[in-house]
C-alpha cells in the first residue's frame, strides 16, 4: 500500500530508555524522509467510534531540538501597526536554517525587547519554530559597545491615533491604509504597502480618503508609474467605491465581524447607537460595546466619514454628517 517505511521505522518499546535510544539513533543518522521528532502511541489505537475532535490521549509527539545558528544583529527596528501596537524586529546578518534564509526576526513587544536588551552588534541564536517561523532563543554574545536606542513612546499610539501622516505617525497611517485596501477591507487587488508608501511619501494621500480623488493623470506623474500601473491603481480605487457600507466600516477598523455588521445601514444611524443597543449583538459584551461607541464617536473618524460623504460613498452619503465638533 506504499507505507513500507512506516513499518520499517516503527519499533515496540517497553521503557523510557528504549524510547530515548531509538529517538537518539534516528536523530543522529540519515533517514529516507524528513522528520522533526518521534511519535509514541499505544500498541492499539481506540476504535473509530471513540474518536473525538481533540488531541489524542493515546499518542504523543517528542520533537527533536530545533536547529540553531548564531548571527549578528545589524539593526533594531520598531514597527507601529494599525491599532498602535509596537513590535520590535531585528535585522540580521543573513543565515540559513534548513532550506530557509533568515534576514529578519520579530521578537515581539517593547517589553520583551527590553528584557532581551538587544542592540546592534549583539550575537543572537536563532531557530525555526512551528511553520518555519524564525525566533530568537538566546543572546549568545553582547557587544561591548551598547548604543542607546530610542524606542517609540507606547503611550502615544493607540487605536485612535495617527489618522494622518504627521510627524511620528507615518508607519501607523500607512498600516491603516494597508488594512483598508486588504482582503479584510475593500479588497483592492495589487494595491500593496509599497503602493501606499509611494502615495504618502509624494503627498498624494494625506488623509484616509484622499485616494478617492486621484485620477490616472495624477498617478502617472509619480516616479516610476507608467500608464498601465496608473490605470490599474485607478481601476481598483473606483471598484472600492462600490463596496457596501458594512465593508467600508471593516476597512476603517470597526471592531466587529462582517456578520455583526449585517444590520448596520448608515453612519449617521450607527454613530448614535448607545452601549446597550450594541450589547444586543451576538458576541458583543460590555468591553466591546464600549469600544464600538468610542469608535463611532471619534472626531478623527467623523472627519473621514465627512470625506466619504463628499465622495458619495454608500452609507455615508444618506444624510448630512456635519458635526459641531468637527471642521468640515
Amino acid at each position: 500500500m506504499g507505507f513500507t517505511l512506516v513499518r520499517d521505522y516503527t519499533r515496540p518499546v517497553s521503557s523510557v530508555e528504549d524510547v530515548i535510544r531509538w529517538r537518539e539513533r534516528w536523530f543522529a543518522n540519515p533517514l529516507p524522509f524528513v522528520t522533526d521528532g518521534v511519535v509514541l502511541h499505544q500498541a492499539r489505537s481506540p476504535s473509530g467510534r471513540y474518536w473525538r475532535n481533540k488531541p489524542a490521549l493515546w499518542a504523543v509527539a517528542w520533537k527533536y531540538p530545533p536547529a540553531e545558528q548564531v548571527t549578528r544583529v545589524e539593526r533594531v527596528m520598531f514597527r507601529i501597526g494599525r491599532t498602535g501596537k509596537i513590535t520590535v524586529v531585528l535585522a540580521l546578518d543573513p543565515l540559513q536554517l534548513d532550506d530557509k534564509w533568515v534576514r529578519r526576526v520579530n521578537i515581539g513587544s517593547l517589553a520583551r525587547w527590553r528584557f532581551w536588551d538587544i542592540v546592534p552588534g549583539d550575537q543572537v541564536a536563532v531557530s525555526l519554530k512551528g511553520q518555519g517561523i524564525p525566533q530568537v532563543t538566546r543572546v549568545a554574545w553582547r557587544s561591548v559597545e551598547r548604543p542607546v536606542l530610542t524606542a517609540p513612546d507606547a503611550e502615544r499610539y493607540h487605536a485612535f491615533s495617527c489618522f494622518t501622516p504627521q510627524a511620528g505617525c507615518r508607519q501607523q497611517f500607512i498600516a491603516r491604509l494597508v488594512w483598508l485596501s486588504g482582503p479584510q477591507g475593500l479588497m483592492m487587488n495589487g494595491v500593496s504597502e509599497a503602493s501606499w508608501r509611494m502615495l504618502v511619501e509624494h503627498g498624494r494621500v494625506k488623509e484616509l480618503a484622499d485616494w478617492l480623488t486621484l485620477t490616472p493623470e495624477s498617478l502617472r506623474t509619480l516616479p516610476g508609474v507608467g500608464d498601465k500601473q496608473a490605470q490599474r491603481l485607478h481601476q481598483q480605487f473606483m471598484l472600492a467605491r462600490r463596496q457596501p457600507f458594512q465593508r467600508w466600516l471593516l476597512a476603517l477598523g470597526a471592531p466587529l465581524s462582517a456578520e455583526q455588521l449585517a444590520g448596520v445601514t448608515g453612519w449617521q444611524q450607527t454613530k448614535r447607537l448607545p452601549t446597550h443597543i450594541w450589547q444586543r449583538q451576538a458576541g458583543v459584551g460590555d468591553k466591546r460595546a464600549a469600544q464600538l461607541v468610542a469608535f463611532f464617536r471619534q472626531p478623527a473618524l467623523q472627519r473621514v466619514a465627512n470625506s466619504l460623504r463628499q465622495q458619495h460613498i454608500a452609507g455615508f452619503a444618506d444624510d448630512a454628517l456635519s458635526d459641531p465638533d468637527v471642521d468640515n
